[in-house]
């Protein structure tokens, strides 16, 4: 309006195809408004859920090492009383073992 009250010689066309350009770009602005927030929200959807599995598999991974721990544990606790030689390859593994329950346990406390 500004333009055709000011500007005498305007070229009514080129006018008209500043206006379809102009109202072209800012649809177009909008259209990747609108796609970029759906990107964004299938992308945390997505992510979330790998997250999840994530984190349950981790859980249920610790949980079968536990459980194969307590079984073994009976067996580990018989070889611990057998007389300490050079020739008992199992005499050092209850420690061992216990080493790496200590440090299991501790890495799942951290995260």
């Amino acid at each position: 309006y500004i333009m055709l009250a000011y500007w005498d010689d305007i070229d009514k066309a080129k006018k008209e195809v500043f206006g379809y350009c102009h109202f072209l770009l800012f649809y177009t602005a909008m259209f990747n408004v609108v796609q970029c927030c759906v990107q964004a929200f299938a992308a945390m959807r997505a992510s979330h859920k790998l997250w999840v599995r994530t984190e349950d598999l981790e859980l249920s991974h610790y949980v079968a090492l536990r459980e194969e721990f307590d079984i073994l544990k009976p067996q580990i606790e018989q070889l611990a009383l057998t007389p300490k030689n050079k020739h008992n390859p199992f005499a050092n593994l209850r420690r061992w073992l216990l080493r790496i329950r200590r440090e299991l346990v501790n890495h799942q406390t951290l995260h």
